[in-house]
């Protein structure tokens, strides 16, 4: 009598492992995919610039694990102050551990003159890498 409880509970519990995986119930697609923002390792420093040029930035973004890819660099402006992130996305739940490094490029195109301050979001560092350049 034990035996066939037993043999039973084993089933049931098989079934359900068996269940879940074929419905994917165990762990969402949402589980598996996210966007984070990523760390800004590395600036091409620029000192003087001139209004109304389009200036490139080439950056490096830090990704998470072996799942990672650079998504977006994304920018937002506050007066003269302009903070740039990278966004990183994952996509996969098995990973390999490693922590890739991606080539991105932020433009800036300063219209008026002035100081401005673009802050790089750093998490590893101050939070930022800041370069103050000034527009003439």
């Amino acid at each position: 009598m034990k035996t066939k409880l037993y043999t039973r509970t084993l089933a049931a519990l098989f079934g359900a492992l068996l269940l879940c995986t074929a419905l994917n119930g165990c762990s969402t697609k949402d589980d598996c995919n996210s966007s984070l923002i990523g760390s800004i390792t590395e600036i091409e420093y620029k000192d003087t610039l001139k209004p109304g040029v389009t200036y490139s930035y080439h950056i490096k973004v830090a990704g998470f694990n072996g799942c990672s890819e650079l998504e977006s660099i994304s920018a937002k402006q506050t007066g003269n102050s302009i903070t740039i992130t990278g966004k990183i996305h994952n996509k996969g739940c098995t990973c390999t551990m490693i922590y890739p490094i991606f080539d991105g490029i932020y433009n800036f195109k300063p219209e008026t003159t002035g100081t401005y301050y673009l802050k790089f979001f750093n998490d590893y560092n101050e939070k930022f890498l800041i370069d103050t350049v000034v527009v003439i």
